[in-house]
């Protein structure tokens, strides 16, 4: 679908790549920390320990991701929603069990950040380029980590655009990181094979200012 690619080039050319893989390279780390600290409780208490502490060190493992990469936020408080902003992006994180994906995670704070998604679901829903004379001003994307990291339940990320509503069930844009990630490499193909190679044998001219 032509919107789909539409979507996922605004995410591209809004997120470094460079916080990708670090958010990559932070969050399974999070999730570990969660599930070691649950293993200390009794087995009645282990998923409200993991559950609790796993939110804290995610919103962690998103700063630090944020803060490798440059990117503003808003500070950790409490049990305050983490986001960041990046060009016309803005940035949050959502954690899911296994099976299939619900509403249990949206929250009023969460859905005011997607407000902004209204635009994106209008050109899902006629799957067409958003005119020239409207760009995209505002994009609101979730990274939705999975699973407890564990060989029970490993853990996947994925990157997922919401409508206005954060319908998780059903959402406009939504691909695992390792594939988004992909992204980045064919726009770096695309530049490469425009820049125009000499061929074999022929000499660059030196140029010089003397006379």
């Amino acid at each position: 679908m032509k919107s789909k690619e539409a979507i996922g080039k605004i995410l591209t050319d809004s997120i470094p790549r460079e916080f990708i893989l670090n958010f990559e390279r932070h969050y399974p780390a999070a999730l570990e920390k969660a599930q070691q600290i649950g293993d200390t409780v009794a087995e009645g208490h282990r998923n409200s320990v993991v559950g609790h502490h796993r939110h804290f060190a995610l919103n962690e493992a998103v700063v630090h991701a944020f803060d490798d990469t440059g990117i503003t936020h808003n500070p950790l408080r409490g049990n305050g929603i983490v986001f960041g902003r990046v060009n016309v992006a803005t940035l949050g994180r959502v954690h899911m069990n296994y099976g299939k994906w619900d509403n249990s995670r949206r929250s009023k704070s969460k859905i005011k950040l997607c407000l902004p998604n209204k635009k994106i679901a209008a050109i899902v829903q006629y799957d067409f380029w958003s005119p020239v004379d409207t760009p995209i001003a505002e994009i609101t994307a979730f990274l939705v980590t999975q699973g407890s990291g564990t060989a029970m339940s490993p853990a996947t990320a994925y990157i997922v655009v919401p409508d206005d509503t954060m319908d998780l069930r059903n959402p406009i844009f939504l691909e695992p990181l390792s594939v988004f990630i992909q992204r980045y490499q064919q726009l770096e193909s695309v530049v490469d094979s425009a820049v125009p190679r000499l061929k074999a044998g022929v000499k660059i001219m030196e140029h010089s200012d003397k006379s």
